[in-house]
């Protein structure tokens, strides 16, 4: 411990030179490297959807969708289609069917897809290979440049250093957290504070977030809890994940801000014509893109639980008294986040799985319908 303890104390405040100066660090490379490792079959994913014109394709099966559908309804205005009668038709005019419009708009809908998402596959692969290639260039280089001026960019934030006292308690809580889970050797991630009654925490790619909310609300063995979560969403690079996966969506993300800017507009004409316009865009982002997140982040925020819990019961209770006092932990911060976030698994569940071995194994007893074991530790 003394030895996480000593660079942690390169964090302490000093007059003479900025509190990060000399801490060590991962290179940009070693940070990538982790992030890649996750969210893999996603990354693609958010690339196809962003770079590669599917979101016009989106475009036109609504198109299709309204032109099958309506061409239905004209035959079946026109006594062209019969109707299918009993519970699925409707006695309007020459036998409208419910069915049929429904199947001529998936057909529509299908049709106009692939015809345009087919045929730039078909008719241009390598200009799509391109528009691939560039997508996934840009979004590691702008995770890179983002990596190595992150911390610029949180003091703009108005995050800021530990004071005195802050530091005094968090980095043996934070150095004893480092050394439970086994980070032995090795840089350690900068720890700021922000100046908020709200009580989250959050890592980014080179630091973790504590807000002076949570601070004051936790005890030593909650925090220490919650620091050792984060110092492991940190360690295995999930944080960088998520900003690749950003990256590799960056088409999206300013045009799904503005979606949902306009959607929570006062104005029922503007709220309707950014639905609109950027239907497509809430459809992809929340269709496919937070699925494919959710599978991920969901699997990744349990094995994150479960590292904390088995660094002994201090840290699984610990733990367990953080979330009950703070539901949502790690917070959005912005409309993207959100939208991703919803992901997170509830925290009903997290608590399910933090229980002792012992409450465990007294509700597995009740669910036999047997007697719950008795407490055997008094026992000759």
């Amino acid at each position: 411990m003394m030895t996480r303890l000593a660079q942690l104390r390169r964090q302490a405040p000093k007059d003479t030179m900025s509190q990060h100066d000399t801490v060590p660090e991962r290179t940009v490379w070693e940070a990538l490297s982790l992030g890649l490792r996750h969210y893999k079959f996603g990354l693609l994913v958010a690339l196809v959807a962003a770079w590669s014109g599917a979101i016009v394709a989106v475009y036109a099966a609504g198109i299709g969708a309204v032109l099958g559908g309506g061409a239905v309804l004209g035959a079946a205005a026109q006594g062209l289609v019969p109707s299918a009668g009993g519970p699925y038709g409707v006695g309007i005019g020459n036998g409208i069917t419910i069915i049929g419009v429904v199947v001529g708009a998936l057909v529509g809908a299908v049709t106009a897809f692939t015809a345009v998402f087919g045929g730039s596959i078909v008719l241009a692969p390598q200009a799509l290979l391109a528009e691939l290639l560039a997508g996934a260039l840009i979004a590691v280089t702008l995770t890179a440049i983002l990596y190595r001026g992150e911390r610029l960019l949180l003091t703009s934030r108005g995050y800021r250093r530990m004071a005195w006292e802050e530091w005094e308690r968090i980095a043996p809580l934070a150095a004893s957290a480092a050394q439970a889970l086994g980070l032995w050797a090795g840089p350690l991630p900068h720890i700021f504070v922000v100046d908020t009654l709200d009580a989250h925490a959050w890592t980014e790619m080179r630091a973790i977030v504590i807000t002076r909310g949570l601070l004051d609300l936790l005890d030593d063995d909650e925090l220490r809890a919650v620091m050792a979560h984060e110092l492991y969403h940190w360690s295995v690079g999930h944080s960088v994940g998520q900003r690749l996966l950003w990256a590799c969506a960056l088409p999206l993300v300013p045009l799904q801000a503005l979606a949902l800017w306009l959607g929570r507009s006062r104005e029922g004409v503007v709220a309707l014509i950014g639905w609109c316009l950027f239907w497509p865009v809430n459809l992809t982002v929340r269709a496919v893109v937070a699925p494919l997140f959710a599978r991920y982040s969901r699997s990744y925020e349990f094995q994150t639980d479960a590292k904390v819990a088995a660094c002994g019961p201090a840290y699984r209770d610990g733990l367990r008294g953080a979330l009950t006092k703070v539901a949502i932990l790690e917070a959005p911060r912005t409309g993207w986040e959100a939208t991703l976030t919803r992901a997170h698994p509830p925290t009903a569940l997290r608590l399910e799985r933090l229980i002792s071995p012992e409450e465990e194994a007294r509700r597995a007893a009740r669910v036999r319908g047997g007697s719950p074991p008795h407490d055997t530790a008094g026992a000759p």
